[in-house]
């Protein structure tokens, strides 16, 4: 799964946020672009990112990560590289 690097965290400001509390989060755009079905459109075209749909994106890249230094590990092991 290569969409997770794909994505930017963003520092924002919600147009309709009188009080101009930053948020942070993702770009709907740039989600829409890797992601699809995680974008919702409003009546209005204003786009919204359902958040909770990234987890299993999330779980998928740790557990890639995981595998990758699995197997970097046991390649030093195997050339008899000590690791602590």
């Amino acid at each position: 799964m290569v969409t997770i690097p794909k994505l930017e965290g963003i520092i924002y400001n919600l147009k309709a946020d009188e009080e101009k509390l930053k948020q942070t989060g993702f770009s709907a755009q740039e989600v829409q672009k890797v992601m699809p079905e995680l974008v919702l459109e409003d009546d209005e075209g204003i786009l919204a990112v359902c958040y909770t749909g990234v987890i299993p994106y999330l779980v998928e890249a740790m557990k890639e990560q995981e595998a990758r230094i699995e197997a970097l590990e046991k390649q030093l092991k195997d050339k008899k590289i000590i690791l602590e």
